[in-house]
């Protein structure tokens, strides 16, 4: 089963990621409601984590901390591309050198390559996972008293519906 969670960082620094990800609870607050956003210490830079699990397999971890709204915003341009028809999609994480690949490798199957790392998901269960997810976060970010956020936020609802309209079908 896949699960994503999307993770606003809090105040303190990170010296280690390997403790950042070990002891994420002291650096990071899960964004589940509109309390996260009180940790959102700038709307221009939304720092924070998206965590993918495939079953107890962890594909994306709290290491890989960056501008969240950004790489959110980054995933739903790859899979709009894929949602029409694009078989290969690569991001670029915002402030750091990763890349992050999605390839179509069947009907059923789509593989997410993370540097070295290679993982087999099911397509359907990984878009339903991650689509529910950025729309859980764009509209929690919606609340917020940052107009430009607001817009942004209100931009990637709608594409988060027309990527869940064209997958579907």
């Amino acid at each position: 089963m896949i699960k994503v969670e999307t993770y606003i960082k809090k105040e303190k620094i990170i010296t280690s990621l390997k403790d950042a990800n070990e002891n994420y609870d002291e650096y990071f607050v899960k964004c589940k409601d509109v309390n996260c956003l009180q940790y959102i210490e700038d709307f221009d830079y939304i720092e924070g984590a998206i965590i993918i699990y495939n079953d107890e397999e962890v594909l994306l971890n709290f290491e890989y901390w960056d501008i969240v709204d950004q790489l959110w915003s980054y995933i739903l341009e790859a899979f709009s591309n894929i949602a029409n028809g694009s078989i290969n999609e690569k991001i670029l994480f915002p402030d750091q050198p990763v890349e992050v690949y999605f390839k179509i490798i069947s009907d059923d199957i789509l593989m997410m390559n993370i540097k070295k790392n290679k993982y087999l998901v099911s397509k359907k269960e990984f878009f339903d996972a991650m689509l529910e997810n950025a729309k859980l976060f764009f509209g929690i970010l919606n609340q917020c008293d940052n107009e430009q956020i607001i817009l942004e936020s209100k931009k990637n609802l709608k594409k988060i519906d027309q990527i869940k309209i064209a997958i579907n079908s």
